[in-house]
């Protein structure tokens, strides 16, 4: 029998707890079983919903101790942290999956990409650009490859309302980004927008109405 993928979810909050770890039950061939976060309570909590074995509330200890054990460590930490836990991860020979955005700067992001490029050969590295899987997106590539056609245009639309849990909680990380939570979603589109029509040169956006909430 072929063994399974183990996992490590590092960050216990609501992205683990809703996306992530739901979505790792559904495959067959993984496996989570450590949980990691610097609050105990929430650790012990998600490994107890999600019968995860191990609880660790030192990313470190979690490293050292689960070296040849674990295969994928699995990101689910605010932005700012990010850039020192993907790297430590790599240089410890663990894969990563890692929640966008990637970091909270360019800066940040060179250097994620930096180790990735140095360990290439033994490690691999993902961001997390979900919409790509979405019913509605696979549709669209599967019509787009079977039809040969050119893509002439692209309208995505994402709609966020003062009561999204981002934009109502003024201590969200979000709020730390450029352009708050519009930032933190501006990703998905673009993302979107390379897989449909290939490279893309950005000039910026104007037509944007910033209010305050």
């Amino acid at each position: 029998m072929r063994s399974k993928i183990t996992v490590a979810i590092v960050g216990a909050g609501n992205v683990a707890s809703n996306m992530h770890l739901p979505s790792w039950a559904k495959i067959s061939e993984a496996k989570v079983v450590a949980v990691c976060d610097v609050n105990k309570e929430n650790a012990e909590r998600t490994a107890k919903r999600w019968k995860i074995p191990k609880v660790y509330t030192d990313f470190d200890e979690l490293l050292e101790k689960e070296r040849g054990a674990i295969a994928v460590i699995d990101i689910c930490t605010p932005p700012s942290t990010h850039a020192p836990l993907s790297v430590k991860a790599m240089e410890a020979g663990f894969h990563v999956l890692l929640e966008k955005p990637m970091a909270m700067s360019l800066e940040e992001s060179e250097r994620i990409l930096k180790e990735y490029q140095r360990r290439k050969d033994e490690v691999r590295l993902c961001i997390i650009h979900n919409y790509l899987f979405s019913p509605s997106m696979l549709k669209i590539k599967s019509a787009l490859e079977k039809n040969k056609v050119d893509v002439l245009g692209v309208d995505i639309r994402m709609l966020h309302t003062p009561q999204d849990e981002m934009i109502s909680d003024r201590n969200h990380w979000t709020h730390s980004l450029p352009r708050g939570r519009f930032g933190e979603g501006l990703i998905h589109p673009v993302y979107l927008l390379h897989n449909l029509i290939g490279e893309t040169e950005y000039k910026g956006c104007s037509c944007v109405e910033e209010r305050k909430l």
